[in-house]
């Protein structure tokens, strides 16, 4: 099953697991990895979304990352360390940015 294809993904944000292909499961998500964002997503979800097979049924291009099962739940391993990474240093650097965001410095 870790070597097959990434065929599908369902993320499951309220039981915290990824299901991959029907068969895998990620389970114990922290809620952090849903809580960080790069830009206006998860980086959890956007490789949920992205990073599966995917055909265009218009012009039949398809789109395949070709990762394996395996390789995948590496990706979301990493990307549950690096949430947890990034909001550390956010929680760590908010003392910077409190004189930034004062209202004695916000320009109208």
């Amino acid at each position: 099953m870790l070597m097959q294809n990434v065929e599908k993904v369902r993320l499951d944000k309220e039981n915290r697991e990824i299901t991959i292909n029907g068969k895998v499961k990620v389970q114990g998500i922290p809620e952090f990895a849903f809580e960080c964002k790069v830009g206006n997503y998860p980086p959890i979800r956007w490789v949920s979304e992205y990073l599966v097979r995917e055909e265009d049924k218009e012009t039949g291009i398809v789109w395949d990352p070709m990762l394996k099962v395996e390789e995948f739940v590496d990706i979301v391993k990493k990307l549950i360390a690096f949430s947890g990474k990034c909001l550390e240093i956010n929680k760590d650097s908010q003392w910077l940015l409190r004189p930034f965001f004062s209202k004695a410095h916000i320009v109208r």
